[in-house]
């Protein structure tokens, strides 16, 4: 029942598939807010159960409900084993229209706050890699320090030979990797998600087509079945309620064609959302460093 009254307080607000897409994904992880009834708790709770998710960002709470937006990059610091010294900073890119410059001054916050030497001439290590539909670069030092030497080490060497490379180096490499202008021109962002894009998709239909992948959508092939018990209980729960206009089985009715177009960005929020019992999820909690 979460998504459907989440569904049914987008349907009435003025939101844009950005936050509409993933705050659809994140209703299946919000239900204990159903039975708290008291506004201020409500949205305690759901700011509460975003901290969890270092991907996303509270945009607002409407009526009850938690708009959520996901993040285009998040940065965190890599640590040498057993010590608190960081052994690189990794910048996950989430999104196609992720901005170098702001990715760029995220590291530059990370490396002053630790704190990390960066040198002018030194060209540090840099290493990325496409990998669980994002794209993960490494910023090191020119020099790890040596395992034995770790434990006996309190603060980061300020030192060349350990220093990391210049923020504007690493604006430069993520502007070279992403790509620029025209789908044509990019190169690992033609693998990013490009939510937030321009669409002529209504608000409103993005919402009944969230909602019909949720309830129907199938992958290898990406299809949803058009059934009338699909159809019957979408106008049952949402549209017919709110008085909207009826989901049909018609070839005329576009949500089915629009569900498949907004489904790899949905999954892609659940997916950064879902819970991961071994550990294998990179984006829960324990990412302290995300902004």
């Amino acid at each position: 029942m979460t998504l459907f009254w989440f569904a049914e307080v987008l349907l009435e607000v003025d939101v844009t598939e950005e936050e509409i897409v993933p705050t659809l994904a994140f209703a299946s992880h919000a239900e204990v807010l159903w039975s708290i009834r008291n506004p201020e708790k409500r949205a305690a709770e759901a700011h509460k159960l975003i901290g969890d998710y270092p991907a996303f960002d509270m945009v607002e709470v409407v009526n009850g409900v938690p708009v959520v937006r996901m993040k285009h990059a998040i940065v965190e610091v890599v640590r040498y084993q057993g010590s608190g010294l960081a052994k690189s900073v990794r910048v996950r890119v989430l999104s196609r229209f992720a901005k170098p410059d702001e990715m760029a001054k995220l590291y530059r916050d990370v490396c002053e706050r630790e704190p990390l030497p960066r040198h002018p001439t030194s060209p540090g290590s840099l290493s990325w890699e496409f990998d669980r539909m994002h794209l993960r670069v490494d910023v090191g030092p020119r020099e790890e320090i040596h395992a034995s030497r770790v434990g006996y080490v309190d603060e980061y060497p300020q030192v060349r030979r350990f220093a990391f490379p210049l923020d504007t180096v690493v604006r430069d490499l993520l502007r070279a990797l992403l790509g620029q202008g025209q789908e044509k021109n990019l190169l690992f962002g033609a693998l990013l998600s490009d939510l937030g894009r321009s669409t002529r998709i209504s608000p409103e239909a993005v919402v009944t087509a969230c909602v019909l992948w949720h309830l129907r959508g199938k992958r290898t092939p990406t299809r949803v079945p058009r059934t009338t018990e699909a159809a019957e209980i979408i106008n049952g729960f949402l549209l017919e309620p709110l008085e909207k206009k009826p989901l049909t089985i018609s070839r005329n009715d576009a949500t089915w064609r629009n569900s498949k177009k907004i489904s790899s960005r949905l999954d892609l929020c659940r997916y950064l959302l879902q819970e991961i019992t071994n550990g294998d999820n990179p984006f829960q909690k324990r990412l302290s460093t995300a902004p």
